[in-house]
């Protein structure tokens, strides 16, 4: 029996919808593909592809580390390179710079190309998260609960699920009773 105040009914055309109401807690909740417009941006909740977006994630930081590194080099390499005179101790420092430089680029380029092998690993899509029913005493309960997670991968998984939610907003916007027809849960009338 669910109480008064956990759901709403929606007049949606001649027919009525039962829409569940729910309060949702925490930093780290992660979305997922109610929407019918993201569908395809989700996959099936694999370990393998969960590890991905772990490994995902990693990779993205230490991008985000890299380019912040290459761009000192590169400011200490202009430096220097303004700097130098005849002086053999600033052509050999120049030269130390430029190295430091071309390393982090290399860097980047190498971190760069394990994000794209990653995201055509994952297929541009992200694992849907698991959802199960809530225990309490080992019994389960009506409210339902997300599996555990990092929260590096909540953040992530809520930036991946907004941006698309975002993408997909602009390009169509919601309809609720289509959107019920397109899902099979209200019947479609001419």
């Amino acid at each position: 029996m669910l109480k008064p105040s956990a759901y709403r009914l929606v007049q949606a055309g001649d027919e009525r919808v039962l829409l569940l109401m729910c309060d949702v807690h925490g930093a780290a909740v992660v979305p997922w593909d109610l929407n019918d417009r993201t569908v395809n941006c989700w996959s099936p909740p694999v370990a393998e592809a969960s590890q991905r977006v772990k490994d995902l994630i990693a990779v993205e930081l230490a991008l985000h580390e890299a380019r912040k590194a290459e761009k000192t080099a590169e400011k200490e390499r202009e430096s220097y390179h303004r700097a130098v005179g005849d002086d053999t101790y600033a052509a050999q420092a120049l030269a130390v710079v430029t190295q430091k430089h071309e390393d982090a680029e290399r860097r980047v380029t190498e971190l760069e190309g394990e994000r794209q092998a990653l995201l055509i690993a994952l297929g541009d899509r992200r694992p849907r998260p698991v959802v199960r029913a809530a225990e309490e005493d080992g019994e389960p309960k009506l409210a339902l609960t997300l599996a555990e997670q990092p929260y590096a991968v909540a953040v992530h998984m809520q930036r991946y699920a907004a941006e698309n939610l975002e993408r997909a907003g602009k390009t169509r916007g919601y309809d609720l009773p289509e959107s019920l027809v397109d899902a099979g849960q209200l019947s479609k009338r001419a």
